[in-house]
């Protein structure tokens, strides 16, 4: 196990730092908005592990650079790896952060379309007015969205509700988002970061084994579903890439909300 001040540094798109036992992980990429890259499909695997083998950490913060959750994907970074290893880093990932036993609390901002089960897989959800959540990263780009994305969001919306907004490609604004239960509060942009750490800080004072607890009793049936199904979902999705060379997929447009 390493200490904090020896994994802190480590990562250049996880920025990391700590105050009183509550962790904040900042993504970004550069120190500006955070790109989607493959270094970071590997690398959000190792992060978590050291968050969540670091008993110091009671609570941990994710926020990300930029006005929106993430700016875009690097495709380029993707070409060449071949489909067994991305399936192997996505099911590691997803388990690192779904093992990890301290309670998470996210604060989105803006446009949350591209791996948004990073944040919505925390215990506490906060998102400013101007958020917007869905999918840009799967079907408007021909990709089958089996990496994970058809799980969480028929966990999230219910099975129907979730069909719909895949093939539909559409989106889910802050109020809707509320209104449904994906998110816990609406916060001003300028005070977003200010209220997740007051949250953080209230369940930090919680005796550890409490909160720890809490959050393992909590996530269990996310856990059971991703473990059900994101398999057999990597598999319709690497076959549906077999038409095509890999990474040939229409890019993100940056201007579609």
């Amino acid at each position: 196990m390493r200490n904090f001040s020896e994994y802190s540094g480590h990562y250049p798109e996880f920025e990391l730092s700590r105050d009183n036992g509550v962790a904040h992980l900042r993504f970004n990429t550069n120190g500006g908005p955070w790109i989607w890259s493959a270094r970071a499909h590997r690398e959000l695997v190792a992060v978590m592990r050291d968050l969540d083998d670091d008993r110091e950490n009671r609570v941990l913060v994710l926020s990300s650079a930029g006005p929106n959750w993430v700016e875009g994907i690097d495709l380029a970074s993707f070409r060449g790896i071949a489909w067994d290893e991305m399936t192997w880093e996505a099911k590691r990932y997803f388990r690192a952060m779904l093992d990890l036993e301290i309670p998470v609390i996210a604060a989105v901002r803006g446009r949350c379309t591209i791996h948004a089960e990073i944040p919505l897989m925390s215990d506490i959800v906060l998102a400013t007015p101007d958020a917007i959540f869905g999918d840009s990263a799967h079907l408007p780009r021909n990709v089958v969205p089996g990496d994970g994305t058809h799980i969480i969001w028929s966990a999230l919306l219910g099975p129907n509700r979730s069909r719909s907004l895949l093939f539909g490609e559409s989106f889910i604004g802050a109020e809707e988002a509320r209104s449904v239960g994906m998110i816990a509060e609406i916060v001003p942009a300028e005070s977003i970061l200010e209220r997740a750490f007051e949250h953080a800080h209230r369940i930090a004072s919680k005796p550890s084994v409490v909160a720890r607890n809490t959050r393992t009793a909590l996530i269990r049936p996310l856990r059971q579903a991703i473990e059900d199904g994101l398999a057999m979902g990597l598999a319709l999705q690497g076959a549906a890439y077999s038409n095509q060379p890999h990474r040939g997929e229409v890019p993100v447009d940056p201007d579609r909300k």
